[in-house]
This record gives C-alpha cells, structure tokens and sequence, in this order.
C-alpha cells in the first residue's frame, strides 16, 4: 500500500551513503544475508541471484555465492554450519515442546521475537478453531489489532519462552559478536519455560509492532517478528 514512498529511490553511483550500489549491497548483510544462508544452506544451492530494484525499475543482477555471505556474517563457513545446525536443532525441540502441550489441535498460530535484551526466544501460541474470525470481513479496519478491539473476540493464547546460552571453548557467551575461529568450540545450552496466559494487551502489542515493524523505524519497539503455522 505505501509502494509510491520508494517510486523515487535509484542507485545512482557505485559508492556512497544513499542510492548507491555500496549502501544496497550493505543493507544486503544487514537484512537478508542471514535469512539468505538459511535457505540456501536447506536448498543445497551454491548461491543467489539478487535483484537491485525499487518498486518502479530494476537497476541490475548480482549472482552471490553462499560462502561469501557467510563469510560476511560469520567469519568463515564451519562457523556458519555450526549456528546453523544449532538454531535447526534448537527450533524443532522447540516446535516439538509446544506441539505435545497442544494435543488434537487442528493447528497453531505461532509468532516467534527475538528478545535480544533478555537472550531470550519470546513466543506467543494462539489456539484457533473453525469459525474463528468468520467475521472478519464484517469489519473495516486499518490494521489487525482494530479487528480485536471492534469485534470484542479474544483469542486463547499462550507463551512460552526459550532462554539460549552460548557457550564458547566451554565458557558462556553472552555478548556479541562471537569471534570464532578455525579449531574453536561452540555450542547452545537452551531451556525451553511455559509462561502460561498472557496478558491481552501484551499480545495486542505484539501484534501491533509485528506488523508494523516494516514502516517505520521504531527504538521503542517491544516486539518484531513474523508469522508462521505450525500445525499438531
């Protein structure tokens, strides 16, 4: 809907703060290297093609290879292969923790925040069942929270919450960035806590700032994330 916001933005130079192809590729390893990794590493790819574009024209194609993102976000590829199998690990013991909380549960609405102040995985379980929102449309509103508060519907949710702690050559880590190295070792320690019910207008906020994240640059910001089903 605010499409027209970026119609103007071009990549004008090779280097420079604003509309060149260093601040793109930059924001690049900022924002979607990491994800990149992740997919490329399930996928078994050697790389991606990138397009630079806004919402109007496309300005180029850029082919990146997988160990040059994670040489940028990681260091090195072994240490890329360890985060990777561990945050795989930790997320389906996780999953699996929920699910078994959940018997005969058609499926979860799972949302999932980083809580980097705390070095913990904050996540909210909402229960649903059929006829759950069937009145969704009755209503006009400008974004998900206003459905809430005009329907006067409360959904059944819960929270849980993962507490990481990662370990390097068996000390605890507790800052970042980790510094590793080729003959280091490295592991997470993690301890998944059920939080029962949470106050309605502690989801309402995560909800809110959730889907809102992506407008605007918020410092305040309680919660950030996104959605995913996971189903029982």
């Amino acid at each position: 809907m605010n499409y027209y916001k970026y119609l103007d933005y071009e990549i004008k130079t090779l280097s420079g703060r604003h509309s060149s192809y260093e601040r793109e590729f930059y924001d690049l390893i900022r924002g979607a290297f990491l994800k990149y990794i992740f997919q490329l590493k399930i996928g078994g790819m050697d790389g991606a093609l990138v397009s630079y574009h806004n919402t109007e024209k496309i300005f180029g194609f850029e082919y990146i290879k997988l160990d040059d993102m994670e040489r940028r976000i990681f260091g090195n590829t072994k240490f890329s292969d360890v985060i990777f199998k561990a945050s795989l690990k930790m997320m389906q013991e996780t999953l699996d923790y929920i699910v078994k909380d959940f018997p005969g549960e058609d499926n979860l609405i799972i949302g999932f925040f980083a809580n980097e102040w705390k070095g913990t995985l904050d996540i909210f379980v909402e229960t649903t069942k059929e006829g759950d929102y069937k009145d969704i449309d009755k209503y006009k509103f400008n974004e998900t929270v206003d459905y809430y508060y005009l329907s006067g519907f409360r959904p059944k949710v819960y929270k849980y919450s993962v507490l990481a702690n990662p370990i390097l050559n068996h000390v605890n880590t507790t800052f970042s960035p980790i510094l590793y190295e080729k003959y280091d070792d490295f592991s997470v320690k993690y301890k998944i806590l059920y939080l029962g019910e949470p106050p309605f207008d502690e989801y309402m906020k995560f909800i809110h700032e959730a889907s809102m994240i992506n407008d605007s640059l918020n410092l305040e910001s309680q919660f950030s994330g996104s959605w995913s089903l996971a189903y029982g």
